[in-house]
Formats: C-alpha cells, sequence, structure tokens
C-alpha cells in the first residue's frame, strides 16, 4: 500500500484554522518524578524596636521568632526586610541571621552616601535564606545588627517612629 502525504505543512507555520477535532485538556496527571515543594506553614513577625549602636561587634536585634518545623526534610525559607538607618559618620550597618546560636549568613547595607559623613542615610535591607534545619524540634530565627565600622557614626534599626522590621518563615515541604 502506497502512502501519500497530503497538505504539507512545517511546524512553524501551522494554520490553526485547519485543525479540527477535541484537545485533549491538560491537568498535569500524567507528569512523573516532580519534586515540587508545598508550603507548610507561614510566620510573620513584625517589629518597630528602635535599636543603635557604634560597635562592629554583632548584637541581638528584637527581630526574632520560634518556629517548629513538620518534617526533618523541610526546608525553612527566610524572608527579611530591616529598616536601617547609618547616622553621621562613614559607616553602614552589618546584619546576620541566626538558627538559634548558628549564623547562617551575613548582610552587609551601606548607605547611598556614604562619603558624606555629615548626612543621615535611610534605606531598607532586604535579604532571602533558604534553611536546612533537619529537626522537628523548636528552632529559633533571629538577626544581629552591627556596625560596619568600628566607633565611626553609628547604624540605627528602625529609626523613625513609623519603621518596622519584618521576617516571614516558610516551611517548604515535600522538597
Amino acid at each position: 500500500m502506497a502512502l501519500t502525504k497530503l497538505n504539507a505543512r512545517s511546524a512553524s507555520a501551522l494554520d490553526a484554522t485547519i485543525l479540527t477535532g477535541n484537545l485533549p485538556a491538560i491537568n498535569g496527571s500524567a507528569l512523573t518524578n516532580l519534586s515540587a515543594g508545598k508550603v507548610g506553614q507561614v510566620v510573620n513577625k513584625v517589629d518597630g524596636t528602635y535599636q543603635a549602636t557604634s560597635s562592629n561587634t554583632f548584637a541581638d536585634t528584637s527581630l526574632s521568632q520560634a518556629f517548629t518545623p513538620t518534617a526533618t526534610s523541610s526546608k525553612v525559607l527566610i524572608m527579611c526586610e530591616h529598616q536601617c538607618m547609618k547616622s553621621s559618620g562613614n559607616t553602614g550597618i552589618k546584619l546576620q541571621l541566626l538558627r538559634d546560636s548558628t549564623t547562617l549568613g551575613q548582610f552587609i547595607s551601606i548607605g547611598g552616601e556614604t562619603e558624606e559623613t555629615t548626612r543621615n542615610d535611610f534605606g531598607s535591607s532586604c535579604f532571602f535564606y533558604l534553611d536546612s534545619p533537619s529537626t522537628t524540634s523548636e528552632v529559633t530565627y533571629k538577626t544581629q545588627m552591627a556596625n560596619y565600622v568600628n566607633g565611626t557614626g553609628g547604624a540605627r534599626v528602625n529609626g523613625s517612629a513609623n519603621d518596622q522590621s519584618s521576617m516571614v518563615l516558610m516551611e517548604i515541604l515535600a522538597w
């Protein structure tokens, strides 16, 4: 039996007006071996406590939140925003994130006009971190702050009456 090719067209020149029949519904049921996570729980901490330092030694901020993962395989996505201010002096602010006493990361925020020593710079410092605590016991996530340059000016968190810093903890299950 001979085969005959009718109305040959390339895939790049497909004309939708010649399509007929029903297309299958797309629902993802045939997809396999995917490891998409699911959000297990979300905790939000907001704090407006004013804090200042001229020391370059890290000290706790008031942004601290206890969290209990539901599975040892869970990941925890930590999203933080600090309302920061550098006061007079050629400096900035250092922030670090901890799980209990373990330092997870350090972040530096230097004001936009650091060469001007008499200026106050306002801004926010945001950072994200994906942690693997490997426990179902309660852990505490917290931030610490320090002045970027010891004794030169100062660094502040929540420097004005309306400033608020926040921390969002999101548990990702089935990683």
